[in-house]
């Protein structure tokens, strides 16, 4: 018996994915109205399709689209000036009470010291969550490769909490979108 290899399907919005009908087996897929979130089939599934991140189906075989878990937060952001490198993990949490003055972070431009490392793959996208409200701000700024000045990117304003998307493009880093996350 050979084994069945999957591939996974592109679909323009989660709505068209929606449309399909169900599979007998799992199927993974992507869309491009959400293309960060990599979807498996998982056949019988009842969980609550809301739509965005798990979808339910037209007809076919019950079950639903959900969500692959991934492992994809690295370490926690301290009380402290820090230059970090994102080869492996795109999200980094700065935790509630941490700072107590104001700080800097600088993203690499390379996968990691660039004495041994690759400058950092156009498109790459990082995520910094900044769960802390104490009363002090937090900059943070691109490195550009190769060996250019760190460029200030934004500051989070003291005393908010706030979500950051960056995307790597050329030879640094770029704000994709910023926001509170406080009422």
């Amino acid at each position: 018996m050979a084994l069945a290899i999957r591939t996974t399907e592109v679909y323009r919005t989660a709505d068209q994915l929606s449309a399909r009908v169900g599979p007998i087996v799992p199927h993974y897929a992507v869309t491009l109205d959400a293309p960060h979130i990599l979807r498996e089939w998982v056949p019988g599934d009842a969980s609550y399709a809301d739509g965005y991140y798990i979808l339910s189906h037209v007809g076919g075989s019950a079950g639903r689209w959900v969500p692959v878990e991934r492992d994809d937060r690295g370490d926690d952001l301290g009380d402290e000036d820090a230059t970090i490198y994102v080869s492996e993990k795109p999200v980094r949490v700065l935790p509630a009470g941490t700072l107590t003055a104001n700080h800097k972070i600088a993203i690499g431009a390379y996968t990691a010291d660039e004495t041994n490392a690759a400058i950092v793959s156009n498109g790459t996208r990082l995520t910094i969550t900044r769960l802390d409200t104490e009363a002090f701000t937090y900059d943070i700024l691109s490195e550009v490769a190769p060996s250019g000045p760190a460029v200030l990117l934004i500051t989070l304003p003291a005393s908010k909490a706030w979500f950051v998307d960056l995307r790597f493009q050329d030879t640094q880093w770029h704000l994709l979108r910023a926001g509170s996350m406080t009422p």
